[in-house]
């Protein structure tokens, strides 16, 4: 074949190598910065930069419920416009465009579960330099914002009575006051949870949350079938006894039946990490519950850490001043549950980090050819 012949679209030796050597150095760099690196990047927990013009769950009069197969969505576009710098437009499509119709899955036929692992980052290194690893509670913080984004969507979305979030008869442990049991090793099957509070309607929550199996469920109702919130999840096995300071009553019949709102369960969650000191921890489980839909998708397992208590809460990072513009906000909710459950923006987030504007779309391959 001549040179006049070649292929435009395919990629010369002389180009194709000089990517592939490129990607070479760039990603080995990148993976030796990151084994040796002894905390994570302080973007890591900006996860207020996702929210740039990002939409909402609207309210049930907003968008109308669909149903799929084994699912519950509502459907919506994004609009966008050209607006070249010097003001004279030279593009000739419309001024205002619409992309096509995107799903936002709103409701599955059954809800998440979760393993808690020994062996899954036990000790929590920090988006700053720590004098010292902390307990990690990543993964009794992602379990609470399960709640939270599932009853968000419960308020907004509830068009029937059946519509709503309820106790069920499971909870954990929350019997446990002796100052001893602070001392005893995380296991799998032992795990004092220091919740703090000395409010019943808190701790009964807690107890809820880390119950094994469903200490709580979130659903909507629509043609007779019930839809379960695409972040809700579950514990298969939970080895928590909750310490606190609330006083049980002598009865269970006289505990508070109805759970709290997201805008309070929230408040129970900013709680703990007040009370832990860990606003780093809790803005990072947020972005992690934003995935959940996501391995729903793909039929991937859930693996939390287990919690590594420490003797004593740990107060010396001031976490909540350190991160207080990056703490989410109870109105901004509504938009980390779209971003999390249309498809395909969650992956688009995660894998643009391997995106390199100078490099044209035929040789990718080449570039993604990591070490």
């Amino acid at each position: 074949m001549g040179n006049g012949d070649r292929d435009i679209l395919r990629p010369d030796f002389h180009h194709s190598n000089e990517v592939l050597t490129r990607s070479r150095s760039t990603w080995s760099a990148v993976a030796s910065a990151a084994q040796s690196a002894t905390n994570l990047s302080y973007s890591c927990c900006n996860i207020k930069a996702l929210l740039n013009k990002a939409p909402s769950i609207p309210e049930s009069t907003g968008a109308t419920d669909r149903i799929g197969s084994n699912s519950l969505y509502i459907e919506g576009y994004a609009s966008w416009s050209v607006s070249p710098d010097d003001g004279h437009p030279t593009c000739e499509l419309p001024t205002r465009k619409m992309t096509g119709l995107r799903n936002a899955y709103i409701g599955g036929s059954k809800p998440s579960t979760c393993n808690l692992s020994s062996e899954y980052i036990s000790e929590w290194s920090g988006c700053d330099a720590l004098l010292e690893p902390v307990p990690n509670y990543l993964g009794v913080f992602v379990l609470g914002w399960s709640y939270i984004l599932s009853a968000r969507l419960i308020e907004l979305r509830r068009s029937t009575t059946t519509d709503n979030v309820v106790y069920t008869d499971r909870k954990a442990q929350w019997d446990c006051y002796d100052q001893e049991y602070n001392d005893q090793p995380a296991t799998a099957d032992n795990c004092i949870a220091d919740i703090g509070t000395d409010d019943l309607a808190e701790a009964q929550w807690w107890a809820a949350i880390l119950a094994e199996g469903r200490g709580w469920q979130a659903t909507l109702t629509r043609d007779g079938k019930q839809y379960y919130p695409p972040w809700e999840c579950h514990l298969n096995s939970s080895p928590f006894r909750l310490r606190h300071r609330a006083q049980l009553p002598p009865l269970t019949s006289n505990l508070n039946t109805e759970p709290p709102s997201s805008a309070q369960a929230q408040q129970y969650l900013f709680n703990l990490a007040r009370y832990h000191d860990a606003f780093d921890q809790l803005i990072s489980a947020l972005a992690a519950t934003m995935t959940i839909p996501l391995h729903n998708r793909f039929g991937a397992s859930i693996t939390l850490p287990l919690p590594k208590p420490a003797n004593s809460p740990i107060s010396y990072r001031n976490t909540e001043l350190t991160y207080r513009n990056q703490i989410p906000a109870t109105a901004e909710i509504p938009h980390y549950m779209a971003l999390s459950c249309i498809s395909g923006v969650v992956p688009s987030c995660l894998l643009s980090c391997f995106w390199e504007p100078d490099v044209p779309c035929n040789l990718v391959s080449q570039w993604l050819n990591l070490p």
